[in-house]
């Protein structure tokens, strides 16, 4: 009975990580648009969608209880509402102002669906015994490769960025509804806190693996939204191509992301989370080197998928790594790593986009690679830290 009913709701956990995976990704093949329409520079680019982690960061941990409040199944609905609403309203603003300010709401709900999510995906997780948060991630990627192929092909067709949010909105408000009817009857709530696996008194050791696998999180997030902020811009900017064109570094690392994740739980089933996640961050430092020493279409998309593919796997699996921490409440973990994630997202677009106006978009990605060797350092030390916190 408890594996039938975690299959129910891990079909119902699937609908939600690709409505959510669709909302940002069907605006970022549309972001060198909005920076030619606005005149934007690259460091007020990296301001605008640094408004989406300034508003999970500022209200990220009220979701907890707002949670508590309606519950979480209406919870989650309420937010993804307002989730597909405020990101298709942003092709309608008539200033910079008015986008960021959207964004920033974006932001709220997003940091808010992430933890729902992720909390019943450790929730389905604990049910079958066995790694499956890779895939659920997996499904998130697929709809992120939705939302972004279809903003591509609206670009190409010489669609409009406002004809092209209207229809997406009631594609989604459909989908969402009819979600609704169908799952209204089934019991889809999950206890939003988890029982402590020991009540015991947090240790140094579990105190230093937690604030470690935090700070992975941080330069992961960082890294993971390389391809969906400046993606497009830098095809744009050092090969001049088309707005279709560039929007192909985007999509090829979604479709990298998805092959990853879905992959991600049998090798780390087989080889294990931290031989897994060195792997996949060595795959993203080749990526990152392939982007800044060779100057070819090709070879940079190549290289954006190679990003794509090793970063699929970090953040899953280090949340995944928090919730299985003992002596921390695996609810309350999850909720402030997802919170923390967002400080990556927050401080990496103007960070690169700063040093992109001073030199140039290509040395500015050194600063990306940066951070995939101190994320494999990190891993390194949080592998050594596991295993004298479980002898």
């Amino acid at each position: 009975m408890i594996i039938k009913n975690a299959k129910k709701q891990s079909i119902i956990l699937s609908a939600l990580f690709f409505i959510h995976g669709i909302t940002y990704a069907s605006l970022v093949p549309w972001i060198p648009d909005l920076k030619e329409k606005f005149n934007l520079s690259n460091y007020m680019v990296g301001i605008m969608i640094s408004a989406i982690p300034a508003g999970s960061i500022i209200f990220g941990l009220f979701s907890k209880k707002f949670i508590n409040f309606i519950g979480l199944y209406w919870a989650t609905n309420i937010t993804f509402l307002f989730l597909i609403i405020t990101i298709s309203i942003v092709a309608f603003s008539s200033s910079w102002y008015e986008i960021t300010l959207l964004l920033f709401l974006f932001g709220v709900f997003d940091s808010w669906g992430d933890t729902c999510i992720n909390v019943q995906a450790l929730n389905i997780q604990k049910s079958y015994g066995f790694s499956l948060i890779n895939r659920l991630h997996g499904i998130g990627s697929i709809g992120t490769i939705w939302g972004g192929l279809v903003a591509v092909m609206a670009i190409g067709l010489g669609f409009s960025m406002e004809k092209f949010n209207l229809t997406l909105l009631s594609i989604n408000l459909t989908a969402l509804v009819i979600y609704i009817l169908l799952f209204q009857k089934v019991n889809t709530e999950i206890n939003f806190h988890l029982p402590d696996k020991h009540k015991k008194k947090i240790g140094l050791l579990e105190t230093q693996v937690y604030i470690i696998a935090l700070t992975v999180l941080v330069f992961t997030c960082s890294i993971e939204e390389t391809a969906s902020i400046w993606g497009a811009i830098y095809m744009k900017d050092i090969y001049d191509v088309s707005l279709v064109i560039s929007g192909l570094p985007y999509l090829f690392c979604q479709i990298c992301m998805v092959i990853g994740r879905i992959f991600g739980d049998y090798y780390t089933n087989k080889f294990g989370g931290f031989i897994t996640l060195k792997y996949g961050v060595v795959l993203s430092m080749i990526g990152l080197i392939l982007i800044i020493s060779v100057h070819s279409v090709i070879f940079t998309i190549l290289g954006f998928s190679l990003i794509g593919l090793g970063i699929s796997v970090i953040f899953p699996l280090t949340i995944s790594f928090i919730g299985q921490l003992p002596n921390i409440n695996a609810t309350s973990g999850i909720t402030f790593a997802t919170w923390m994630s967002r400080i990556g997202l927050l401080i990496s677009p103007p960070l690169i986009g700063i040093l992109a106006d001073f030199t140039s978009l290509r040395t500015a990605f050194i600063a990306i690679l940066i951070c995939c060797i101190l994320i494999f350092s990190l891993i390194n030390i949080l592998s050594v830290k596991s295993i004298q916190l479980n002898s």
